[in-house]
């Protein structure tokens, strides 16, 4: 089961820009990436796990020119194409709308009936608007739980679900979520932050000692680091807990982003790890930790460094 969810609005007061990155991705000749999300199947009773990724940004996509080397001599050969990066104090948060002008019909398929518009909406996101939106999807999930596991299920297949093993993973704010989403809401058993800043902190009392896996960028989330929010997480983590960073990692490295990306030929040079090498890892140590956490299965993989996976490093701060 995967949740993918939007940042919310910030406010009046938050500037917005409209972004034609279809029309950029025309000229480069390829295609924006999508929405990444991840999946988690099991057999027999069904064990709940979620996904609340944040949206994939931008990258670097490569034009067709630029896959192959350029003629010697020739100084104006195409490169990989860049946009500046945002400026200001704020981090950038994003809002899609889906807006129908009905007194219109589309001038491109009159038979569609009304014009349809699919909006990218920017505006700088303060920390106190991210964990608003962290405990919106902590409210979100629980909502979907009551839908799922109530009386009057919303799913016909909700059998299925053991509603005694629940567990939560999400990529970006979504990692922040799945912590926002165990401080309020017991029934969630185990929780991934993949690449996350806890922008709504851990709480001060811990999660009832449940377990919680932090897994990101090396070195942007190692010990230390840039993003103290990790470190003051960590000491608050009550239960079993694990703080893995990877090597060669990006923030998109634990999405679909880089598997999608190869194939469409988009690259970002800030993450050299290959698409095999993290989709191998993002599945490895999710799929061991949620394993270990709600089926009480051994997990070796989480006991130490690997020769199987030698950009894995265990952080012991």
């Amino acid at each position: 089961m995967t949740i993918s969810l939007r940042n919310r609005r910030a406010g009046a007061a938050a500037t917005a820009t409209a972004l034609a990155l279809a029309s950029l991705a025309a000229l480069a000749g390829t295609a924006t990436p999508a929405s990444a999300s991840g999946r988690a199947t099991t057999a027999g009773p069904a064990t709940t796990t979620a996904s609340a990724p944040e949206s994939t940004a931008a990258l670097k996509p490569a034009s067709p020119a630029a896959s192959a080397s350029p003629a010697s001599g020739d100084p104006a050969a195409p490169s990989a194409l860049t946009l500046p990066r945002p400026t200001g104090p704020y981090a950038t948060g994003r809002d899609t709308l889906f807006l129908t002008d009905h007194e219109r019909t589309d001038p491109w398929v009159p038979t569609a009936g009304a014009r349809r518009l699919l909006v990218s909406l920017h505006y700088p996101a303060r920390p106190a608007v991210r964990a608003a939106v962290s405990a919106g999807r902590a409210a979100d999930f629980s909502f979907l739980l009551d839908r799922l596991t109530g009386p009057r299920p919303a799913w016909r297949h909700a059998r299925t679900i053991d509603a005694r093993r629940v567990g939560m993973a999400g990529h970006s704010i979504g990692g922040n979520a799945a912590a926002s989403t165990m401080a309020a809401d017991r029934r969630v058993d185990a929780g991934v932050n993949m690449d996350g800043t806890f922008f709504d902190p851990v709480a001060a009392h811990g999660l009832d000692k449940r377990p919680f896996l932090m897994l990101g960028t090396d070195p942007g989330h190692a010990p230390g680091a840039g993003d103290t929010s990790w470190d003051e997480g960590w000491a608050r983590l009550d239960g079993f807990k694990r703080w893995l960073t990877v090597r060669d990692s990006g923030h998109f490295t634990f999405t679909d982003t880089p598997a999608i990306g190869e194939q469409l030929g988009i690259v970002d040079p800030d993450a050299p790890l290959s698409a095999a090498r993290s989709t191998a890892v993002t599945r490895a140590y999710v799929t061991a930790f949620f394993d270990r956490s709600l089926r009480g299965r051994p997990a070796r993989l989480l006991e130490g460094p690997t020769p199987a996976h030698p950009e894995v490093l265990f952080q012991r701060p």
